[in-house]
């Protein structure tokens, strides 16, 4: 559930999630090009416990992404 929720709210950018016991990694990246967008590791599993939480981590993750992609995000529609 968390990693479609992440796949949709930053569409056409693909994302990649490798689950450790008590945390993740995760990648967003283009599928057409291979190039990451951004990269974020040692995340807690914990702390993703309700729907405003996951909500709250994929605003953070939108805040990141533009700030590391040279061509901005959203992109335009």
């Amino acid at each position: 559930m968390l990693k479609a929720r992440i796949e949709q709210a930053f569409k056409p950018l693909n994302c990649e999630i490798t689950e450790q016991l008590s945390s993740f990694d995760l990648r967003i990246f283009d599928l057409v090009t291979g190039e990451t967008r951004l990269v974020v590791t040692g995340m807690h599993i914990g702390k993703l416990e309700s729907p405003s939480s996951v909500d709250e981590l994929i605003s953070e993750l939108g805040v990141e992404l533009r700030l590391t992609t040279l061509s901005g995000w959203p992109p335009e529609r």
